[in-house]
Order: structure tokens, then sequence, then C-alpha cells
């Protein structure tokens, strides 16, 4: 594929709250042939770029074969680009566009921007489908403002529970001593509100879809999940009942699993039920109880 396609290239953004299943999606996604999983776009220019964070393949992203090939096609490499700039136009950019201003200059430019760098990714792979799993609204919003891009939004919930159960346990970004985000029990219910009530506004016609019926039944919703995109029909031969058998790739940031690869158990995480005391379990659940219920969680 090329920058003068005739055809716009098909990008499935993956929106919702963190710690909502998003990595274990694209990767499922990106065995697809013809897919191609980036991971969290949103964090290129900090923690790629800046921080030389690890690719999925294990190497720093400034030593990845697939990632100094894009950034040189579309910046002619990583050292052109003014990397404080660039984060300083993302923040505009972002403000702007939850402010609702999508025809704000910021915006606009740096659409292009990301527009160009997944035309590249296309150019660079075999994939006509790219999956960003940034899931920020505001790196959605800007995605939908890009020229030339068929962007899909699939709106990834999970229980609030087990959201706020996961930001609860100290992480480390993997292969660094970088903590990941962590929340207390009001906080994370904040954070599940705020990041749910921005992706449904959005995109009002997002394709929803739960987690716990991913981890369920990986294969049946795939098939499902590729129906609603408009997308032929995949013979998903790496998935066996629970068992998937994941190749590695090249996705930015995400779950630490996403540098496992081979056949791997998926099941619905619901350690929460278990781990969270009681008295934690009903605070959440009070404080996220009317946006739960209009989601599906009872």
């Amino acid at each position: 594929m090329t920058d003068a396609s005739a055809d716009r290239l098909k990008v499935v953004f993956i929106g919702g709250c963190s710690r909502s299943g998003s990595t274990l999606l694209g990767r499922l996604l990106d065995q697809l042939p013809g897919w191609q999983h980036v991971g969290e776009l949103h964090q290129l220019w900090k923690r790629s770029v800046h921080r030389n964070s690890a690719c999925e393949c294990g190497k720093p992203f400034r030593d990845c074969g697939l990632w100094q090939q894009v950034m040189h096609e579309a910046f002619g490499g990583i050292e052109a680009v003014d990397v404080q700039a660039m984060r300083d136009l993302r923040r505009r950019a972002h403000r702007a566009a939850l402010a609702g201003r999508d025809n704000a200059p910021a915006v606009s430019e740096y659409a292009a921007i990301l527009a160009r760098i997944l035309r590249r990714v296309a150019a660079c792979t075999p994939a006509r489908t790219i999956v960003d799993s940034s899931k920020s609204a505001a790196h959605g919003a800007v995605l939908l403002a890009a020229g030339g891009l068929d962007v899909r939004v699939v709106h990834l919930l999970r229980d609030p529970r087990g959201v706020a159960n996961s930001l609860g346990r100290q992480r480390t970004m993997s292969g660094q001593a970088i903590p990941m985000e962590r929340l207390g029990a009001i906080g994370a219910a904040r954070h599940w509100r705020r990041e749910n009530r921005r992706t449904a506004s959005l995109a009002p016609a997002a394709i929803r879809l739960q987690y716990e019926t991913l981890a369920a039944d990986p294969g049946g919703t795939l098939r499902w999940l590729l129906e609603q995109l408009d997308s032929p029909p995949q013979t998903l031969g790496f998935i066996d009942g629970s068992t998937a058998k994941l190749a590695g790739g090249h996705s930015l940031c995400g779950n630490p699993m996403r540098h496992r690869s081979g056949p791997m158990e998926i099941c619905n995480d619901d350690a929460w039920r278990k781990q969270m005391p009681l008295w934690r379990q009903r605070l959440v659940r009070w404080l996220t109880r009317g946006p739960a219920r209009s989601y599906g969680y009872q």
C-alpha cells in the first residue's frame, strides 16, 4: 500500500480505559493476515522515541528494524524529528480535540502526522488494516480528523472492579524499571467513568465489546468483531478453544504480556473477586453504578 493508494487505509482504534484488555485484543487481531497492531501509538513520542522503550519484538524502539524504516520514510529518520516540538503539538491537539475543536490547526497538523506514520507502517508491512490500541479518546478524536483514513472505533469495556484491581497493583514497563500507572479505588473509578464516557462521546456508533466476552470465547468474538468491522471472514487457525498461538509483533507500549509468544491460555482475569477487599469492591461498584449498568454490568 502506498500514499497514492485510491483506497483509504482502514484503522481500528481501540478506545476505553486502561487495563481493559486492549493489548490482548490487539495481539489477537495482529495474528490475522493483512493486520498490523501498532500498540499504543499515542505513547510514540514520550515512551518510544524519548525513553527508547522496548518494542514488542524485544528491541529498544530505536533498534527495531520496522520502526527505524517507518520513521525514516515518514520523517527522514528519528534524529530528524524535533521530539519536544512533536510532544507539544500532540498536547495541543489532544486538548483541542477533547474540547470539541476538531478543526483547530493543531488537530489538523497532528492528524496529518499520524496518518503519515500509519501509511508508512502499511507500506513497510503487508498490512491492509492497522490496529491502534491507544485507548485515549483524545488520540482517537485526532485519528478521526485525519484524511485518508477509514477509522473504526471499538469501545472495549471491562468490569470496573477488575480495572480497579489491576490499577491498584504495582507493575513496571516491560524491560524497564518505569512504574505503570497506579490508582486507588476512587481514582480508578473516576478513571473508568471518565475514559469510557469520552470514548462513548467520541463515537456514538462505536462497536462495544466486553473484555469478559472476549476472554470467554476468543474465536467466536473475533469472528463477530470482523463482521461488525465489515472485514472479510478469516480462518482463525491460531485459536484452539481458549488457547491462542501468538507470534511476536511490533506493538508499542501496553501490557507486558505483549512480549510473550507461543501458545497462550486465554481466560477471564477475575482475580479481583478474591484479591479486592469487599469494601473496595462495593465502593468501586457504587461509584460506577450508573454507567456500569448502561454498559451491561449489572
